[in-house]
């Protein structure tokens, strides 16, 4: 299977979302496809670009993307966002399906504990949850209950207050947003029809009472809520990931940040433009997989091969399943790409998805895409009958995995050893149980792959010497790593 995956390229699929370990490994067989992009954080990421020309929480960068002075040296995944103490400028805190006091964000894991200090200073926190959280209950001063998965038509309505009764900063979107999409969305919002400079339009004023009734929200509180989110300035508008992981759930977070840059609430303290507050940078040990790219660079005389990104991670499923209909004459090569979100050089010819990979994406413990991933999970159920074999790693029999042919079992958080460098800090996370059955460490996983691929220790994963003393050895590995990001730090590198 090897030497035929060698000749065919393009055959060896990623589902969601995008990774540098896959990069790393199928990178020497050229048969790899990846999709790009990330739902929660896409719209945030962008207007970090805009506003700052580098992106906010940076996810599976490949090693040519770093925006370290010697990525080279150290090449390493940043991540960059609003630190909590920032909250203290806020002069209105929303937290829109987030709950700092229960997933501890920020440095130190205190988010919450800054949100207290705002609001005892006089800074109002709404909650909007499907649930009456813990954090709508110890942080929150009022609760607004929604219809879960209906967020989008209550950020519409609160754009329509913002056209409607002349709420937003115009001299901040004058100079700073992009006018022929923002006419687009104001066109969008208040209902004009259809036309040829309004593609989108469907003759629906998106006003407080049309979105009540997808919601449940009432209309007035929606003209309240947005009133006084536009007179805060600024309003800290925490998004978190849960309102975007559904079908669409792109348009969520980018509703969210059109709302920050209709009122001018990003690129300033207090603001937001963000869905987790990261603080100044998060950092993973995972440089030994880039030893490959610098090895392959010396060895070849050209520059080491990225899987291309030719489809939206969030549009996999649609990826699988549209090729049959390009197959069979009933779609263009031109709309198919459109439509998925080709992102690759276009003389690439289309994917040939043969085997599907859900290998790990730098947590502890894999994703169960089928169902998390959104705008996928029909279509990814319908698509996968095309492929011959579908490999998952895997720590529980989550329903991607009850998908696959082969699961490979891997550590959980609780069963692994790990350490980060990530909120200002080094955090070291070290195993509490053992493992069960067969589990094993990712790395240890990729490494085996790597073997049985002809990709020998010296090229791809020099810390894996034996089996026996892969424990040692990861610890090794782990020093070594500590003393790299210490060095960082004293030089002010990060």
């Amino acid at each position: 299977m090897t030497e035929n995956k060698r000749r065919e390229k393009y055959s060896i699929v990623v589902g969601y979302p995008d990774t540098y370990f896959i990069d790393n490994l199928l990178g020497w067989l050229d048969c790899g496809v990846q999709g790009w992009g990330w739902c929660s954080f896409d719209p945030e990421r962008q207007a970090m670009h805009l506003m700052y020309g580098m992106a906010m929480g940076q996810y599976a960068v490949p090693p040519e993307a770093r925006a370290l002075p010697d990525s080279k040296k150290y090449p390493t995944p940043v991540e960059w966002g609003s630190a909590a103490d920032m909250l203290l400028n806020s002069k209105l805190i929303i937290l829109w399906g987030a709950t700092p006091d229960i997933h501890h964000y920020g440095p130190g894991h205190n988010v919450a504990y800054f949100i207290r200090l705002a609001r005892e200073r006089g800074t109002p926190v709404i909650a909007i949850d499907p649930r009456y959280s813990a954090s709508a209950e110890t942080l929150a001063d009022q609760w607004i209950p929604i219809k879960p998965g209906t967020d989008m038509a209550m950020m519409c309505a609160m754009a329509y207050v913002l056209f409607e009764e002349d709420l937003y900063n115009h001299e901040f979107v004058e100079k700073w947003v992009e006018p022929k999409g923002f006419e687009m969305w104001r066109k969008y919002i208040m209902g004009e029809p259809k036309s040829e400079d309004n593609p989108y339009g469907d003759g629906i004023p998106k006003s407080p009472e049309w979105a009540e009734k997808i919601c449940g929200v009432p209309a007035e509180t929606i003209y309240e809520l947005t009133r006084l989110y536009a007179r805060s300035k600024p309003t800290f508008l925490w998004k978190n990931w849960s309102v975007a992981r559904k079908s669409r759930g792109e348009n969520v977070a980018r509703a969210a940040i059109i709302l920050q840059s209709m009122m001018g609430y990003v690129a300033m303290p207090g603001g937001s433009a963000l869905a987790n507050p990261w603080s100044r940078f998060r950092i993973e040990p995972f440089h030994f997989f880039y030893t490959l790219y610098e090895r392959r660079a010396e060895r070849e005389p050209r520059e080491p091969n990225i899987n291309p990104r030719m489809y939206r991670s969030t549009r996999f499923g649609q990826m699988l399943y549209l090729l049959e209909k390009v197959e069979k004459g009933e779609l263009s090569t031109e709309e198919f790409r459109r439509i998925v979100g080709w992102n690759c050089d276009p003389s690439h010819p289309n994917p040939k998805p043969k085997i599907l990979f859900h290998g790990n994406y730098g947590y502890r413990a894999t994703t169960n895409a089928l169902v998390t991933a959104p705008y996928a999970t029909n279509n990814v159920v319908k698509a996968l009958s095309r492929l011959r074999l579908i490999v998952s790693f895997a720590s529980y029999m989550t329903p991607t995995a009850r998908f696959s042919d082969i699961i490979l079992p891997v550590l959980d958080q609780f069963e692994d050893t790990q350490i980060l460098c990530i909120n200002e800090m080094l955090q070291y996370f070290p195993r509490i149980v053992s493992p069960r059955g067969e589990a094993k460490h990712y790395m240890w996983i990729y490494g085996k792959i790597a073997r049985a691929l002809g990709i020998g220790p010296d090229k791809f994963l020099p810390i894996y010497l034996s089996d026996e003393n892969w424990d040692s050895d990861i610890e090794d590995f782990f020093a070594i790593c500590y003393e790299q990001i210490k060095d960082m730090l004293e030089k002010g590198i990060v």
